[in-house]
C-alpha cells in the first residue's frame, strides 16, 4: 500500500522465490516474454506496453486484471489490420472500458486516469544493453489521487 506522499521501490526476485507468501513488497518482474521470463526485444515497433493504475478498495485485483487481458485480446485479434498507432489507440479505449467495469462493493476499486502506452525507443534499447535506463515517467490522475510510474530497461 502506498499512502500520500510515499514511494515504493521494487525488489528483484531471487530465483526460487515464492513472492505470493510477501504481498507488502512491490516485486520487480520481467514483463516482456511470453512464459514470464524476460526475452530479446530489438525492435521497439514489434511490442506495445500499455499501463494502467487502478486503486484496489474492496474488489479482487485479479479481476480487472483479467478483464483488461481479455479485452486487449479481443483488440489485438480485431485490428491487426490497422497501423500501430491506430492499434495502440483501440487497446487503449478498449483497456479504459474493461478497467471501468464495478469491482468490488460497496466500495469500488477506481480506475486512476486513462490507460497509457509506454513506448520504447531504439535508442532506448540500444543505451539498455550497456547499463539499465530509467524510461520517462507516466503519470496518472484522478482527482486527488496521482501516481507517477517510473520503468526501468534493462538487458535482462
Amino acid at each position: 500500500m502506498i499512502d500520500d506522499g510515499d514511494f515504493a521501490v521494487t525488489v528483484p526476485v531471487p530465483a526460487g522465490f515464492d513472492t505470493d507468501n510477501f504481498p507488502f513488497a512491490v516485486w520487480r518482474k520481467p514483463f516482456w516474454g511470453l512464459t514470464g521470463n524476460s526475452a530479446p526485444l530489438t525492435n521497439p515497433n514489434d511490442v506495445i506496453f500499455l499501463t494502467a493504475v487502478m486503486e484496489n478498495d474492496d474488489g479482487k485485483a485479479n479481476t480487472p486484471r483479467l478483464a483488461a487481458q481479455q479485452a486487449t485480446i479481443a483488440s489485438l485479434l480485431a485490428t491487426t489490420a490497422l497501423s500501430r498507432e491506430d492499434r495502440v489507440k483501440k487497446l487503449i479505449k478498449d483497456m479504459q472500458a474493461a478497467l471501468g467495469l464495478p469491482t468490488g462493493g460497496p466500495n469500488f476499486d477506481d480506475r486512476i486516469g486513462a490507460p497509457q502506452e509506454l513506448r520504447l525507443t531504439d535508442e532506448q534499447i540500444k543505451a539498455a544493453q550497456k547499463k539499465p535506463q530509467a524510461l520517462p515517467a507516466l503519470e496518472f490522475k484522478q482527482g486527488d489521487a496521482d501516481y507517477l510510474l517510473i520503468f526501468e530497461l534493462t538487458a535482462n
